[in-house]
């Protein structure tokens, strides 16, 4: 959508997007994760699972973005499915969360991200 948005005059394809939609995601349950304390030998097999993870994530989001300026690559594209994958992955990781009142406060922030950046999307198409 962000796509749309950025260059009206342009037709883009491709599923780049959507991969950047997916990193955005897992960026977001490593965001949403990295605060949880580790009781059992196997929470902290996990947490150190997700710090790998997340250097992973972080270095081919900085790859994609890297590449995304080169010509005939889509940007907008690729900001647009990272931006819109975190704030879905907000939604979707944030009942993995233990204690319920960070749960209700990440879901709430991700379902009002969501909702502002799709509208606000929409109402500018």
């Amino acid at each position: 959508i962000l796509s749309v948005c950025a260059m009206p005059d342009q037709i883009s394809v491709g599923s780049s997007g959507a991969v950047m939609g997916l990193f955005g995601g897992k960026l977001a349950e490593i965001f949403l994760l990295c605060c949880e304390k580790s009781k059992t030998v196997e929470e902290y097999a996990g947490e150190q699972s997700r710090k790998d993870q997340a250097c992973a994530v972080i270095g081919g989001i900085v790859v994609v973005m890297a590449m995304s300026f080169i010509p005939y690559v889509d940007w907008s594209a690729h900001l647009g499915g990272l931006v819109a994958g975190f704030g879905i992955g907000l939604v979707c990781f944030s009942f993995k969360i233990r204690m319920w009142i960070f749960m209700l406060v990440w879901l709430i922030v991700g379902v009002g991200t969501t909702i502002a950046l799709f509208s606000g999307a929409l109402a500018y198409m």
